[in-house]
């Protein structure tokens, strides 16, 4: 007789987000007799969320809004949708669905609520203006109390952890810290140019790069405190570098105040040396034909996908020392550890991998080595499902 199955509901801020990210989570939970419900915002990625067998159900949240009204709308609106589903678990996604799922969960009488910090984002980078630290003062708060009626909550990197313990927002007793961010699936990646010779060559060659050009490549959202700016500036000071391409993959985030607007775009798109694809859904085959990949960031993350997407493909990295990314990118090892907001660490660290073949190659080693042994979604997820019948367990046994 098969075991009834355990239901469970994934809550995030963002529908293709989701889709993007959770999509393996849906596959193996379901293989391993769970019930998922998928609830995010509306939007066009929900029938390709349901195809992999997730129930999706639509919730109204305004991620950037800081109205409290709105804000009390969007937990009534969480709230009604866990009473009608009952599951046994909730887990939560990103700043608002961390805090606001919670207290949804806890009027709702959902048996577990776990929190998932996938990066502490804006509200904790470092600012010394008003508005910054009140911003930090009101997350903080509201850290405190979502952890409070949290079972668990779930780190990415021991950074975001620290960085909350010390403000007293979290109990260590409920802190539960998972290597490998949220995974990847390696199969969907071409690790060492393993796409045919032919395919790579004319892949590069529609974009406009020289056959022997060392490729650099940048992947993200086209805003600022990705670091974009200074990966277009570190290409800027290598345009006399024949030999060199710089390969900018994402788009302008409109409606965020930190994006790059249109005429800056417009003014970066006449440099020579760089190459802009917009948005596109053959990241792989973008990656497979780069021969290292730049983040530049400085913006607080888990582990960004990105960089376990690059490791899945066998690159070396050029990572700056913020939390997530250093947890990855490690200094002498899969690649080259930069400061953040300085072009020159990046132009210099490209030059020495373009200048030296042999570490190249002993870097994206490492790295595909890392994704294999850590960045599995298979490797991650489990684990994530251990803790769950875990507590699910002790839950029932109370």
């Amino acid at each position: 007789m098969s075991k009834s199955k355990k239901k469970i509901v994934l809550i995030a801020n963002q529908n293709e987000i989701f889709f993007r990210l959770r999509m393996p989570w849906v596959k193996f939970l379901i293989k391993n007799n769970f019930e998922v419900f998928a609830v995010t915002p509306k939007g066009e990625w929900t029938k390709s969320i349901e195809s992999y067998g997730a129930k999706h159900i639509a919730w109204e949240i305004n991620r950037s809004s800081l109205n409290p009204f709105g804000a009390i709308l969007s937990i009534l609106s969480l709230y009604k949708i866990l009473k009608t589903i009952k599951p046994d678990i909730t887990q939560n996604f990103h700043t608002k669905p961390n805090i606001f799922a919670p207290i949804a969960g806890k009027l709702a009488r959902v048996k577990i609520n776990v929190s998932t910090i996938t990066g502490l984002g804006y509200a904790f980078v470092e600012r010394n203006n008003i508005k910054g630290k009140v911003i930090q003062y009101i997350a903080t708060k509201s850290y405190k109390f979502s952890n409070m009626i949290s079972d668990k909550v779930f780190f990415q990197n021991l950074d975001d952890f620290n960085v909350l313990n010390i403000r007293k927002a979290i109990d260590p007793k409920k802190a539960i810290f998972i290597e490998g961010g949220s995974g990847v699936d390696l199969s969907d990646y071409f690790p060492n140019k393993r796409l045919n010779r032919l395919n790579y060559e004319s892949f590069r060659k529609a974009l406009g790069i020289p056959k022997k050009n060392f490729v650099s490549i940048f992947v993200g959202r086209l805003q600022y405190d990705k670091g974009i700016e200074e990966f277009i500036e570190a290409a800027k000071t290598l345009k006399n570098k024949n030999n060199l391409s710089f390969l900018v993959v994402g788009s302008l985030d409109h409606g965020n105040k930190r994006s790059v607007d249109e005429q800056k775009l417009k003014v970066w798109k006449k440099e020579k040396n760089i190459i802009f694809t917009g948005k596109r859904e053959d990241v792989p085959k973008l990656l497979a034909i780069a021969d290292v990949f730049v983040s530049p960031s400085y913006y607080r993350e888990g582990v960004p996908r990105t960089l376990l997407e690059a490791s899945a493909t066998g690159l070396p990295l050029i990572g700056t020392n913020m939390p997530g990314i250093k947890d990855v990118v490690i200094n002498n090892k899969n690649g080259i550890t930069i400061n953040i907001k300085n072009k020159n660490d990046i132009s210099n660290a490209i030059l020495k991998l373009s200048e030296n073949k042999k570490m190249c190659e002993d870097f994206g080693l490492k790295s595909l080595e890392f994704a294999k042994k850590k960045y599995d979604y298979k490797i991650v997820v489990n684990e994530y499902i251990k803790f769950y019948n875990s507590l699910i367990r002790n839950k029932n046994n109370d």
